[in-house]
């Protein structure tokens, strides 16, 4: 298996769906805090207008396949939100290890001096890759309201 990473564009967006039709409902839920509604072009097409979306891709002889994505949107005052999401299959194979570090890199060089990111509270695995990406900056955790979500923000020295 061959995997490669890049940037995603338009011409990606089927890709994208089957992507996400693919991804376990535990999965999808802990991307995106729902299993409503995110199978639709309507909602591809957003994730492909975030400031940058990196694709994993299993290089299949005769096809490419998407197999992890990660999100950055720039949210104003040099501060960006990451998201990111790997296929069932190949979590723990640190493919996610990996967009997360590229994106941040991308962040840090082009700005940014802040990433942040809603995680819920029982998802160990995206708060322990988060962790991984302070480096030489900080990072706090808050809980903002009543529930399970909390709020990351890593600040970069």
């Amino acid at each position: 298996m061959s995997i490669s990473y890049r940037v995603l564009d338009s011409a990606d967006e089927p890709f994208l769906l089957a992507f996400i039709r693919g991804l376990s409902a535990e999965t999808k839920l802990k991307r995106f805090l729902t299993t409503q509604h995110i199978c639709s072009s309507r909602f591809v097409e957003r994730l492909l207008k975030a400031d940058c979306s990196l694709a994993a891709i299993e290089d299949e002889p005769g096809a490419e396949k998407i197999i992890g994505l990660g999100n950055l949107q720039d949210l104003g005052e040099q501060t960006c939100e990451i998201a990111l999401v790997v296929s069932d299959n190949y979590q723990r194979q640190g493919i996610g290890s990996h967009i997360a570090q590229e994106l941040a890199n991308y962040a840090r060089t082009t700005g940014y001096r802040r990433i942040y990111a809603d995680v819920d509270a029982k998802n160990n695995q995206s708060l322990s890759f988060l962790k991984k990406l302070v480096g030489t900056g900080d990072m706090s955790v808050t809980n903002p309201g009543e529930g399970a979500m909390l709020s990351v923000e890593i600040n970069f020295q």
